[in-house]
């Protein structure tokens, strides 16, 4: 059975990862609206974007890793 600590912690990981996917598929859409997709390039580059910005949070200590066994 959890705690309410670690339901918390597990609501705050989840939020996070959210608002996390949330400022990824905005920058990687940050164009007019068309029917076109985003070429390979521009979603391989989007991804590098998004990886250093997670690693840089992780090294920072803005976020800590936590295994799924933990959620």
């Amino acid at each position: 059975m959890c705690s309410n600590s670690s339901r918390r912690k597990g609501l705050a990981i989840r939020r996070e990862s959210t608002q996390s996917s949330e400022r990824f598929v905005t920058r990687l859409f940050n164009t007019p609206l068309t029917l076109d997709t985003p070429s390979e390039n521009e979603v391989h580059e989007a991804w590098l974007v998004e990886a250093s910005r997670r690693a840089t949070d992780i090294d920072s200590g803005k976020v800590t890793l936590v295994s799924g066994e933990q959620l």
